[in-house]
């Protein structure tokens, strides 16, 4: 380890977390837009059930509804209340993640270890910024006219209380939690399996961005369950009693592809935001000599 204080180290570790997660939002913002569209249509059309929730056409046909009906820009709709989360959400997470290793001593983690280094530094991170993830849900579905973000949280306090504030508690880190144990998993896994099987340096950015768009794409299909029934509490907190009675109806309304509703956009947007945020934190800690 450098010269440099723990508390620095985690400062730093913050900053270039907070750094990488600003760049990746802003440029896939519009993915995670389509991607909560698709989860809060209804599940019914005249009537009539839908028999499949999985389609590339109808990602298509939604994107080309919203450019006719709120241009380009409307892509890009709920950005800010994603930066707000996702900036000090990024630094959050990194910064325990350098905290628990710290603490425990680990500096070469097993794959074992990842995924419980990944797990909790998510399931704290994502507790503490639950309600702004709530705000970021309704601000990019266009069935809430929220004025402002702060109006936002003071409309969801005075009409739904905590309650609302923290709606879809156990499914948001029943989604975000495994995914980041599983992400850091596989990306750890593949970062020595790439350096093994291509005699490469295991730092190289190319490695790092290529490995993170394999394991972000394992890790968002395992979790994509979880992420439809996060959006449609967060949505419509009172239709729902808990996450599993949210499942229940999900699977009732609409079957086992109703829990696969938006994957394409998900698992292309977590993939390519995950690899980026990583590829970028890791290049800005060798810059400022944290990594040895």
């Amino acid at each position: 380890m450098n010269s440099i204080s723990y508390n620095q180290k985690l400062a730093r570790a913050y900053a270039a977390g907070s750094v990488s997660g600003c760049c990746s939002s802003v440029m896939f913002q519009p993915l995670d837009l389509i991607k909560t569209r698709l989860q809060a249509q209804p599940m019914v059309v005249s009537g009539v059930h839908l028999t499949s929730t999985v389609s590339l056409h109808g990602d298509i046909t939604l994107v080309r509804s919203l450019l006719f009906k709120e241009n380009v820009l409307g892509l890009w709709k709920g950005l800010t209340p994603s930066l707000c989360r996702t900036i000090p959400g990024v630094g959050l997470y990194f910064s325990t993640l350098e905290y628990l290793k710290g603490k425990l001593k680990i500096s070469q983690p097993s794959s074992l270890q990842n995924f419980a280094l990944g797990f909790s530094s998510r399931a704290f991170a994502g507790t503490v910024l639950l309600p702004v993830t709530v705000v970021k849900a309704r601000f990019e579905s266009g069935q809430f006219n929220y004025p402002s973000i702060g109006k936002a949280f003071t409309t969801i306090w005075r009409t739904e209380g905590m309650r609302g504030l923290y709606s879809g508690a156990g499914a948001t880190i029943a989604r975000d939690a495994p995914y980041s144990g599983l992400y850091l998993m596989f990306y750890g896994k593949g970062k020595e399996v790439a350096a093994r099987v291509f005699d490469t340096d295991i730092a190289s950015p190319v490695v790092s961005y290529a490995c993170g768009l394999n394991a972000g794409l394992l890790a968002s299909m395992v979790t994509q369950p979880a992420d439809v029934i996060k959006t449609k509490m967060q949505l419509q907190p009172y239709k729902y009693r808990n996450s599993l009675d949210c499942l229940r109806i999900v699977l009732a309304e609409s079957g086992p592809n109703g829990l696969l509703r938006g994957v394409t956009p998900r698992c292309l947007r977590r993939a390519l935001i995950s690899a980026m945020s990583w590829t970028v934190y890791e290049e800005l800690l060798m810059r400022m000599k944290i990594k040895d």
